[in-house]
């Protein structure tokens, strides 16, 4: 069984109900495949914000950078918002793909969609493939790295696919949500190449009419043209 590491980021409880939300938790993480363990951080804060750096990871990636806000810096319980931000530069080690997740609960009452848009590029090397995969669960509970990917009671919310280097545009709206309280997850995978060095913010929110939708996408694919043409 090869080596899972995890790293954690859990957040201060904002919200203190009869529901005993969980905590917002960040997760950093890379896998060989199969399953395991790792050491857990918890890092108390109370302000919807998540930061975590390390220039040394593993073995498998060197420079690693995550920060992550939700509610009550980004959003409400209303109005979800969740973005995360991951830095990361892999060593090349096959099958050690990096794996990061954000997540959170206490939101509601909500119907309506959301929205999930990943943006970024390779800074460095030749890059590969990036995957954004948003979820949901009706009432509380936040994801705990139990598995590669959230499983039921989880459900499906967007999916980028495997999204190919060196410049990474997907926008996805989900379907409803319908429920009185539940809890998001965002959850972002990294292919290991030797010397790849990404940029990637990946976000979800309220989902915009038509029309706002085509202006971000031009918005979005004028942005990219640029990063092009700059990396030509």
């Amino acid at each position: 069984m090869k080596k899972l590491k995890m790293l954690a980021v859990a957040l201060g409880a904002l919200v203190v109900t009869s529901s005993a939300f969980a905590v917002p938790t960040l997760y950093i993480w890379d896998t060989g495949g199969g399953a395991g363990s790792g050491a857990i951080i918890p890092v108390p804060a109370g302000t919807g914000i998540a930061t975590y750096a390390n220039a040394s990871f593993d073995g498998a990636w060197s420079v690693v950078i995550s920060t992550s806000e939700t509610k009550p810096a980004l959003g409400s319980a209303t109005a979800p918002a969740m973005d995360l931000n991951v830095q990361a530069t892999s060593l090349g080690v096959a099958g050690r793909d990096l794996h990061v997740s954000w997540s959170d609960d206490g939101f509601g009452p909500f119907n309506s969609s959301l929205t999930a848009t990943m943006t970024g590029h390779v800074v460095t090397g030749t890059g590969s493939g990036v995957r954004y995969q948003s979820f949901y669960q009706a009432g509380a509970g936040v994801f705990g790295a139990a598995t590669l990917v959230p499983v039921p009671p989880w459900v499906a919310l967007t999916d980028s696919g495997v999204l190919p280097a060196p410049t990474y545009m997907n926008v996805q709206i989900g379907g409803p949500i319908n429920q009185a309280s539940f809890g998001l997850v965002q959850f972002v995978t990294l292919t290991a190449v030797p010397g790849g060095a990404y940029s990637l913010d990946a976000s979800i929110g309220g989902a915009p009419d038509g029309g706002t939708t085509v202006m971000l996408l031009g918005a979005a694919l004028s942005g990219l043209a640029f990063l092009r043409r700059k990396m030509a």
